[in-house]
C-alpha cells in the first residue's frame, strides 16, 4: 500500500510497491498527483515530453522530508528522482525511476534496503571502476542488482552505496518486451 512518505525510506517502500503492481508501466503512475503522492514530492517537471509515447518527469523538491544540502556554492537539492516510460519503436515498453540521495543525513543504509528488497542480490564491492572514497563500512561503494521476471515483466533494481554504506543512487527499471 502506498503511504504518503515522511521519510526516504518510507519514499522506497512506495516504489518497491509500485514495481510489485507493475506501476512504472502505466501512464497513471506518472501524473503529478500520483508522483506527489508516491514520492512526497512537491516539485514536479515535464522534461523533453516531444513524442505521445514518452513520460519524463524530474522531482527535486521534497518539502521538510528531505534537507537540501550545501556543496560550497550553493543548495543542491537533497534528493532527486527521474522518472521515465517510453514505448518502444520496436514494441517494448519501458517505465524507470532514478533517484540520487546526496545528503547523508537521510541514513538509508545497506541493511535497510537488505530488509526492504530481500537478499537475492548480486553483490559487487567495486563500483565498475568507479573512483571512490576509502570504504568506512563493510559494504562502503558496494553496488548491488537484483533481476527478476515475472509474469513477462523483467525487473532490475540497482543500488550505489556511499563510503558509508549509505544509498547514493537507486534505478528501478521495469520492461514488458514486445510480443512476437
Amino acid at each position: 500500500m502506498i503511504k504518503v512518505p515522511a521519510t526516504t525510506l518510507t519514499l522506497l517502500e512506495n516504489i518497491k510497491h509500485a514495481l510489485s503492481k507493475n506501476l512504472l508501466l502505466t501512464d497513471e503512475f506518472y501524473t503529478d498527483e500520483n508522483l506527489k503522492r508516491v514520492t512526497g514530492g512537491t516539485q514536479i517537471s515535464r522534461v523533453g515530453e516531444n513524442r505521445e509515447n514518452v513520460k519524463r518527469v524530474e522531482i527535486t523538491r521534497f518539502g521538510a522530508m528531505v534537507k537540501t544540502s550545501w556543496d560550497g556554492r550553493r543548495d543542491e537539492a537533497g534528493l532527486t528522482i527521474l522518472c521515465r516510460k517510453e514505448a518502444q519503436f520496436g514494441g517494448d515498453v519501458e517505465g524507470r525511476i532514478n533517484l540520487w540521495l546526496r545528503n547523508e543525513d537521510e541514513r538509508v543504509s545497506y541493511r535497510n534496503m537488505e530488509k526492504l528488497f530481500g537478499h537475492q542480490w548480486e553483490r559487487s564491492t567495486a563500483r565498475n571502476g568507479e573512483k571512490c572514497l576509502p570504504s568506512l563500512h563493510a559494504h562502503g561503494n558496494a553496488e548491488m542488482e537484483f533481476f527478476s521476471l515475472t509474469n513477462g515483466v523483467e525487473q532490475t533494481v540497482r543500488l550505489l552505496f556511499s563510503a558509508r554504506a549509505n544509498l547514493e543512487m537507486a534505478s528501478f527499471l521495469e520492461v514488458r518486451p514486445f510480443d512476437l
